[in-house]
Formats: C-alpha cells, structure tokens, sequence
C-alpha cells in the first residue's frame, strides 16, 4: 500500500498583505463612487422638493390671487406636507415674494454649503 504525503502549504504573509492591500483599494474606489452617487441623488431629492413647492405655490396664487406668507402657509393651508418644507442637506427653503422680479416669487435652496453660493439651487433655473 502506497501512502502518500499531503502537505499542506499556507499563504505566506506577502501573500495575505497584497489581498487586504487590493480589497482596501477597492473599498476605497467603490466608497467614492459611492458618494458621489449620494451628493447627486440629493440635488435630485432637493430639486424634485422644489418642484412640488414650486406647484403648490404656483396653485395658491391661482386660487387665492395673491402669493403665500412663506412655505410654512402652505403647510398650514394643506398644500404640502408638513415634512416638505426642507432640501436634502436638512436646511429651509428660501421664499420670498419678487412683485418688482421677473418672477412672481424665489425659491432657493442653499445646497450642501450654505455658504457657498455656487451650489444654491435656483427654482428658476431647473428646467433650463
């Protein structure tokens, strides 16, 4: 009877470094992919948000002849719902009145920096 010899051979630590190094590089890869994914789906969100503001408010003037107080009138007037009154990033939407503007109204959303005008969104400007 023959026996055979089975040995059994490990992965060398070079080995087992270069398998974490890889799945680190793609976690990494697919984490910014990822978030870029997220920032847009909550321009998306905040825009759609606008939209619905924007046709309630367009429909307020229409059966009231005048322009809302603020976001929180159609809220109270049944318009929209009570949880629509924010963008995506968790902040208030901008209303006022422009009788003096091209536009009856603005609507503005600070985008994800408040403080940085270049990612405001424009109710306006949506559909442009």
């Amino acid at each position: 009877m023959k026996r055979r010899n089975y040995t059994r051979r490990a992965f060398s630590l070079l080995e087992l470094t270069l398998v974490l190094l890889l799945i680190g590089i793609l976690g990494s890869v697919a984490a910014v992919s990822m978030f870029g994914r997220a920032e847009k789906a909550k321009i998306q969100a905040t825009e759609m948000s606008m939209e619905v503001i924007g046709s309630a408010i367009s429909t307020y003037i229409l059966e009231n002849n005048m322009a809302p107080a603020g976001v929180q009138s159609l809220v109270t007037e049944g318009y929209i719902q009570s949880g629509k009154t924010k963008d995506a990033w968790g902040q208030q939407f901008h209303y006022r009145i422009t009788p003096e503007g091209p536009n009856e109204f603005e609507l503005i959303s600070l985008g994800k920096d408040p403080n940085n005008p270049q990612d405001d969104i424009n109710y306006w400007l949506l559909n442009e």
